[in-house]
């Protein structure tokens, strides 16, 4: 569960969206489910970001309690003319993205907004064309998250035009433990207000 290996960063997100869907994403019930995944990917020398001396003390993430309220039901807004944009990573290496749209949703009774991506890489993958990336920061970066910011994974939905974006999934990029990796860069309109604490933790005894 993170973004990042093109060579870095396009295989990557082709191993993640492979692993992360094998799994039901959007049920809150699964909240466990999805933690173990991503421990198991962790441990897993093929699939591991970690270098082989921190696999071998790494004994699982430790995660922020599920809150139900970081479970939220937002309402997607398609760009009518869909922009591809370059967005920055951890290198010098710029990420070909498509701007898919706007998700707008509420927490504690405040409305948000963050903007959602679809890789063009992606649309010619055969059970990738429906993939959507979420990159976002948030107030606890840097303090109880990693200071670079989170990811989501997201699926188009089937119909209409709510989907289910639940942040006790959210998942730190691989770059947070291996400089071998770069990641894509949360865009500055993509920054919430307040804290999330839903997802893993980022401990720096962890890369």
């Amino acid at each position: 569960m993170k973004i990042g290996k093109l060579i870095c960063c396009i295989v990557f997100f082709t191993m993640l969206i492979i692993n992360g869907f094998s799994q039901p994403q959007n049920n809150a019930s699964d909240v466990t489910a999805w933690q173990k995944q991503i421990n198991e990917e962790y441990s897993n020398k093929v699939t591991s970001p970690l270098s082989m001396a921190a696999r071998a003390k790494f004994t699982g993430f430790e995660f922020f309690k599920e809150d139900a309220k970081h479970k939220v039901i937002a309402t997607l807004v398609l760009n009518t003319v869909k922009k591809e944009v370059g967005l920055k990573t951890s290198s010098a290496f710029i990420l070909k993205q498509t701007e898919y749209g706007q998700i707008n949703f509420s927490i504690d009774g405040k409305k948000y907004s963050l903007t959602i991506y679809q890789s063009p890489t992606h649309l010619q993958e055969k059970g990738l064309e429906d993939y959507l990336f979420l990159p976002f920061t948030d107030e606890s970066n840097g303090i109880e998250s990693y200071g670079g910011g989170r990811y989501i994974d997201l699926k188009i939905p089937t119909e209409g035009n709510t989907m289910v974006v639940d942040f006790n999934k959210s998942y730190n990029p691989y770059c947070a433990y291996s400089i071998g990796f770069f990641c894509p860069k949360v865009p500055p309109q993509n920054n919430l207000p307040i804290k999330i604490l839903g997802g893993v933790k980022y401990v720096s005894s962890q890369h």
